[in-house]
């Protein structure tokens, strides 16, 4: 995950930093700073999965400013940490909801079992459940190319290999709102769409054309096009 950690504080950024870098390791990554200016000059662009905020500091207010980079981070947890956690209790629960807060001085065992749920929760998001052979298991999203259903049986289409199940495609895309749905047999990951012909899609991986029903087209194109300009697919 991709970690960002404000305070004015620079003694306690230090210490934090030491702290943190020391008990994680692998996918964490973290990033420091210690001021706002200091976070939109350098560090804005960043995707950040969590938000470290201190709430107090000097001209600044962390429920204030979590509001303000939640804009950018949609999908980032806040997590507030004070020395004053009574004086703000009310504040933070009228702002953006935070995924926990903390006392000062930082209890690292506690933020580590909060980041350690976060983790699990964002895996969680991050793939869906089938049941194969009357065995529920999980797929990732991101492994995901399309989905393709015949009758009662789903095909999905993975990156190494390809799985049979039992289900109708509209539960499928219940659990995948990012997912297009172009024809009443195709669901397709957008992030392995190469390109988009007058009624197909192309996709990477397999380089299959994936075939868009007139009754889709449009609502499919509309999705394409607006998931191409958010993140530049």
């Amino acid at each position: 995950m991709k970690i960002l950690v404000l305070d004015d504080d620079k003694a306690v950024l230090a210490s934090m930093q030491i702290q943190l870098q020391n008990r994680f390791s692998g996918d964490d990554q973290f990033w420091f700073c210690s001021d706002y200016d200091e976070y939109c000059k350098k560090l804005h662009d960043i995707a950040f999965d969590v938000l470290l905020l201190d709430i107090l500091m000097p001209g600044q207010n962390g429920i204030d400013l979590a509001a303000q980079m939640i804009t950018s981070h949609p999908e980032a947890a806040v997590i507030y940490f004070t020395g004053y956690p009574l004086e703000y209790c009310e504040a933070i629960f009228d702002g953006v909801k935070p995924f926990g807060y903390l006392k000062k001085p930082v209890d690292f065992d506690r933020l580590e079992m909060l980041l350690e749920t976060l983790r699990t929760k964002k895996q969680e998001e991050a793939s869906f459940s089938v049941t194969l052979r009357g065995q529920p298991i999980r797929l990732a999203q991101n492994d995901t190319i399309w989905l393709e259903s015949h009758g009662r049986t789903v095909t999905i289409y993975c990156v190494q290999k390809h799985y049979s199940v039992y289900a109708k495609l509209s539960e499928m895309e219940r659990q995948l709102p990012t997912f297009i749905r172009c024809h009443t047999s195709y669901l397709v990951n957008p992030q392995y769409i190469r390109s988009l012909k007058k009624d197909k899609f192309v996709v990477a991986g397999r380089e299959t054309e994936i075939p868009i029903s007139r009754k889709y087209l449009q609502q499919a194109r509309a999705k394409f096009f607006e998931i191409k300009g958010n993140f530049g697919l």
